[in-house]
Order: C-alpha cells, then sequence, then structure tokens
C-alpha cells in the first residue's frame, strides 16, 4: 500500500520529532547512557526512513538518513559493538557516496563524504582490515586535500585535514611502517599548532594539538626514542591539565587526562620506575574520580580501570 504524502505541516512536525529524539539521544550519549542514546538514534531513524519513503527524491531526507544511520553507528561504537558500527557507517557511507556524486558541487556534502570514510575507516583498522582502511582513510584525505586547497581559510576543513593525515597515519603504524607514519603526524602536527595558536582559547583546537602531540610521542617511544617521546608528551599533558581543570565536567577531557598520565607511566617505568609509579597512581586516582561524580566511563575506560588497579595494587 502506497504511503500517503504528508503536508508541510506533517513534514515539518516529523522532522521536529526526529530532531528533538536527536537532541535526546546526544545528552544521553553524554550521560553514558548508550543503550539510552541507541534507541533515540534509532526512533529518529525510523521517523526519517518513513518521510524519505513518501518522497525519495528529496535531497534533505536522504541526507538526514545518512546522518542517523551513522549516529547509530556512534551509538554501537560506543558500546562496544563494533560490527553493528561497521555496518551502521556502511549504510551512511552509501548513501552519503550517492548524494556527493549526484552534487558534486556541493562542499558540504564532499566533507560529510570525507568524515564518513573516516568512520568505517577507523572500524575496519580497529577490526585489522588495514587496507580496507587505508584505502577509506586515503580517500578521505583527498576530499579534504581537495577543499582545503580551494579555501585555506576555512579553519574547519583545514582542521578536517589534519584527522585525515592522523587517520592514514594510525594505518601506517599498524602496518608497521613506523617512519612514514611519524612524516605524516609530524605534517598533522605543523597544521595543528598553527591552528591553536591562531585561536588560544578555542578548546577544541587545543584538544587537537595535544591529540597530535600524543601521536608523535608513541611513534617516538615504538622506535626507541623515550627521551623525545618524553618531552612530546609532557608538552601534551601540560594542554590536557589545563583543559581538563577548566572543564572538569568533560568526561572527554579527564579521559584525555588520565590517558596522558598513562603515557608518562610507559615512557618512565624503564629507567625511573618510581616516578612511573606515580603517574600510575595519578591516572587511577582521575578514573576513580570520573566514576565518583558519575562522568560516563566508556567499556575502554572501565578495562584500563581495572587494569590500572591491578597495576598499582601489584
Amino acid at each position: 500500500m502506497a504511503l500517503i504524502p504528508l503536508d508541510a505541516d506533517g513534514e515539518n512536525s516529523a522532522q521536529q520529532a526526529s530532531d528533538a529524539l536527536v537532541r535526546q539521544g546526544d545528552l544521553l550519549r553524554e550521560k553514558g547512557d548508550f543503550a539510552g542514546a541507541l534507541n533515540s538514534y534509532r526512533d529518529s531513524l525510523g521517523i526519517i526512513q518513513r518521510l524519505a519513503t513518501i518522497d525519495p527524491n528529496k535531497l534533505k531526507w536522504q541526507w538526514s538518513l545518512s546522518m542517523n544511520h551513522e549516529r547509530v553507528g556512534d551509538a554501537l561504537r560506543a558500546r562496544g559493538d563494533l560490527p553493528g558500527a561497521t555496518l551502521a557507517y556502511q549504510k551512511s557511507l552509501r548513501m552519503i557516496q550517492t548524494l556527493a556524486k549526484a552534487h558534486s558541487s556541493n562542499a558540504s556534502l564532499q566533507r560529510d563524504l570525507s568524515v564518513s570514510l573516516n568512520k568505517v575507516g577507523d572500524m575496519l583498522r580497529v577490526q585489522r582490515d588495514l587496507r580496507g582502511a587505508m584505502q577509506a582513510h586515503r580517500e578521505s584525505l583527498t576530499i579534504i586535500q581537495r577543499l582545503a586547497a580551494l579555501d585555506p581559510a576555512n579553519t574547519t576543513w583545514q582542521r578536517d585535514l589534519c584527522v585525515s593525515r592522523n587517520k592514514v597515519g594510525d594505518v601506517l603504524r599498524a602496518q608497521g611502517n613506523l617512519l612514514p607514519a611519524l612524516e605524516i603526524y609530524r605534517e598533522s602536527l605543523t597544521a595543528a599548532r598553527r591552528l591553536a595558536a591562531s585561536e588560544p582559547a578555542d578548546v577544541n583546537w587545543r584538544r587537537d594539538l595535544s591529540v597530535s602531540l600524543n601521536k608523535v610521542g608513541d611513534l617516538l617511544r615504538a622506535r626507541g626514542d623515550l627521551a623525545g617521546a618524553l618531552r612530546v608528551y609532557e608538552e601534551s599533558l601540560i594542554l590536557v591539565h589545563q583543559l581538563a581543570t577548566a572543564n572538569p565536567a568533560n568526561a572527554g577531557l579527564q579521559r584525555d587526562l588520565w590517558a596522558g598520565c598513562s603515557r608518562m607511566a610507559v615512557v618512565t617505568e624503564q629507567d625511573a620506575p618510581s616516578e612511573a609509579k606515580l603517574w600510575w597512581d595519578k591516572a587511577y586516582e582521575i578514573l576513580f574520580g570520573m566514576k565518583k561524580r558519575g562522568l560516563p566511563l566508556s567499556p575502554e575506560d572501565q578495562k584500563h580501570f581495572e587494569r590500572i588497579r591491578r597495576k598499582i595494587c601489584a
């Protein structure tokens, strides 16, 4: 049976209901209720699917479908369901690929395609499909390089360029190609420094700088340059400590802080075990404080919490 088309008021009401469910899902996800967020995102997806079925040629509904599948993927990923997240991201990617091809001059859709490719690439990398991951990330990088060249003053695209470079570096590292990975991480770090310096008060850009520093540090440590790794870890930790102190309710920044302490512990264990223990204690203290204050811990956070607890109690 054919669906009855909605009038403008009906479409607007459905859109508003879908948007409200997305906002609800975002709030639940911030609180660590990933199951609740998933339900909200799926309910929103159901509404948009009906709208897209009624009017399959409307760009707005097809784009919303892609974004809702992506949100479902984000929630599944947060719950640790990597195969489920991969399927959701791939559904989103197929839709945005179709839209980006049909609207090749639409820069916003091209950027969405770049982001979607990176999400699929992330899932393939953690599931050890490194060839597929590299293909996705390099395609994403090519798209964002083209956009950034068209408008060098667009800081969003410059930031995306840093992210895509880092993701290519992540795959190179996983493949064991440490020197090429270090080179591309350093390219990203140079750009991240420039962005952070242009807007010193911007939390996201300062956090991006800390992430790039950590990636360079991880590669230096993997190549045996512990002194070099220590220097960039210290620089990153100073940044993260400032951000986490200023935003104590931000679970992501608190996560960055305990992870930074863990890196300091790992890099000092060999030559300064007593100092390393202090860093492990600090990482545990931050994680324990997150739990005590009710900040959401991801499944990965929980694993690290138990691992660090066993380490400091040994």
